[in-house]
């Protein structure tokens, strides 16, 4: 695998004192009132904004060994890749288990009104979290698509049957503040460990997974020199709630060449394609 990559230190360290390191705060479902209402007023409904992106690109070939002739060997061409999930919104993605106790079972509701920057009014049920073996911790199921696709001859991606080369399962993520995006987001990160109970990412922050973990790569098979569409879509089954849902998927144009040994990223746009609330 070409190219240097940021690797996160993402291990199981959600013993109850990191729990503890969040503010505890009394939150009640849609609609319910708040004590401080009659003196500061309701504050409404404040969504975040995820806007996916992909910063790097690599190719390599999967190293194999013959045992017979204890020689090693060139397999199928992998391409690797980042996911940023950025928030651009003004206030905190934040996803709570609703039953502590039992995360596996728990559902998972994410807050939908904010009193301050991290004073949660209100939540809604939005999924579950799920165990991640390889990642061994907790995720929020369901959050990505990843895809490669051909391009039509008008130059647009082919989101037909026969335009798909590659998808990947649904991916979970665990949300954490990995890195700045904006200058005005906090100096001080807020989501900074991988909790089974809390996650989430805060306004200005993306949450990395690099190249190097696990599903973040595609085999290919096969695969020509040419120009194909890297398509990464956030909560692809629109689950959570966003102030902007337009923006959810980045379609990055990348360019193979050099017989499936060299990947560059040539232009990105962002999706104006509604998605269905499910």
């Amino acid at each position: 695998m070409g190219g240097s990559f940021l690797r996160l230190a993402r291990r199981p360290r959600f013993a109850l004192l990191a729990a503890l390191a969040f503010v505890v705060v009394a939150v009640g479902p849609a609609g319910a009132d708040d004590g401080l209402d009659g003196v500061l007023g309701d504050p409404g409904r404040t969504y975040p904004d995820l806007v996916p992106d992909v910063t790097e690109v690599s190719i390599a070939p999967e190293v194999l060994f013959d045992q017979a002739t204890s020689t090693f060997y060139d397999g199928d061409p992998i391409m690797y890749f980042d996911t940023f999930s950025q928030n651009l919104g003004t206030v905190p993605v934040e996803l709570t288990a609703d039953d502590p106790r039992n995360i596996t079972a728990s559902s998972v509701s994410q807050c939908v009104s904010w009193r301050a920057p991290y004073v949660c009014r209100e939540q809604e049920q939005v999924g579950g979290f799920t165990w991640h073996d390889e990642h061994t911790h907790f995720h929020y199921e369901d959050f990505a698509d990843y895809e490669l696709r051909r391009f039509t001859r008008r130059g647009l991606p082919d989101f037909s049957r026969r335009g798909l080369i590659a998808v990947s399962e649904k991916v979970s993520f665990c949300l954490i503040d990995s890195t700045a995006v904006r200058p005005d987001a906090s100096p001080v990160r807020f989501y900074n460990v991988c909790n089974p109970v809390r996650q989430g990412i805060s306004p200005g922050y993306a949450d990395i997974y690099s190249a190097d973990l696990e599903g973040q790569n595609f085999r290919l098979p096969g695969i020509a020199d040419g120009d194909y569409a890297l398509v990464v879509t956030m909560d692809p089954s629109n689950r959570l709630h966003e102030s902007n849902d337009r923006n959810n998927r980045v379609v990055v144009r990348i360019r193979i060449s050099e017989g499936a040994r060299a990947v560059s990223i040539v232009d990105r746009s962002w999706s104006t394609s509604k998605f269905r609330r499910r």
